[in-house]
């Protein structure tokens, strides 16, 4: 069973939805629609820090890019913000000068995420530590990234603390936290329980349930240009994370991919 939490009531700003009320067997819980919106700081983030965030459109962040070329594309598709994995397990692992490369051909729009999980690669241990500034956000995993590699503090707007969410059991981790961020981002790998027929909605209604947190929701996992419109509506996210949904190959972007998710993600809004 899904944990019981407070259930505070949240303000979303797609203006032309009607007032929602969502009840299906495992939630039970509202929310009521207001009418105001936040710009963009430079960060790329909205206002609104704590409980009750307005969002009047959906930020997109396209993760694991490798290349000037996928990130040009991605920037031309209409992405917010950009992601850089410095893992060393992970097959879109950047070299930090490449990454140095990219980031100073950048408009100043598009933020700039440095994604960490479990194992930071060696390169951003040495030579790359002096480049992980130039991040506007950082993605982790786990907490150990901040002692071990970052060694300072930041602003609570530019961290967004990761989780794996696989079924409800994982929904305690993300209550239980306490760290000073000011986002969660949700990947989801559900399956669904039993009398259950729709895997991914169930987990994107997990991801729902976590908005009573008061934290902006950057939705991944299993996103695709054909499906971000469904998760959208069921998840109310603050932003949508792609990867390989949007990928030729491993570490190798599809441009019409991309721009087909940018769109899907606009024409959801206006529902």
């Amino acid at each position: 069973m899904v944990p019981t939490f407070p259930q505070p009531s949240f303000q979303h700003t797609r203006q032309s939805r009607k007032p929602l009320t969502f009840s299906p067997k495992i939630f039970a819980f509202s929310i009521e629609e207001g009418a105001a919106s936040s710009a963009p700081t430079s960060h790329g983030l909205g206002e609104n820090a704590g409980s009750g965030y307005t969002l009047s459109v959906t930020l997109v962040k396209i993760c694991g890019i490798t290349n000037w070329r996928d990130a040009e594309a991605a920037v031309d598709a209409g992405a917010d913000a950009l992601g850089f994995h410095c893992d060393e397990n992970s097959p879109r692992v950047l070299d930090p000068l490449d990454f140095a490369d990219i980031a100073a051909r950048l408009p100043a729009h598009i933020v700039k995420v440095g994604v960490f999980d479990r194992t930071t690669d060696f390169r951003w241990r040495i030579e790359g530590r002096s480049l992980i500034k130039q991040f506007g956000q950082l993605q982790y995993y786990q907490d150990s990234v901040w002692t071990d590699i970052i060694r300072e503090n930041w602003a609570m707007d530019r961290k967004i603390k990761a989780f794996h969410l696989g079924s409800d059991r994982d929904l305690r981790a993300v209550a239980n936290f306490n760290g000073t961020v000011q986002s969660y981002l949700l990947n989801v790998h559900t399956n669904a329980p039993e009398g259950y027929s729709d895997a991914e909605a169930y987990g994107w209604e997990l991801v729902r349930e976590t908005r009573q947190y008061g934290k902006k929701i950057y939705l991944a996992g299993g996103l695709t240009p054909e499906n971000v419109g469904a998760a959208i509506a069921r998840a109310l996210p603050y932003a949508v994370d792609v990867t390989v949904g949007v990928e030729s190959e491993p570490g190798r972007k599809d441009p019409s991919k991309m721009k087909a998710f940018v769109q899907a993600v606009r024409a959801a809004e206006g529902k």
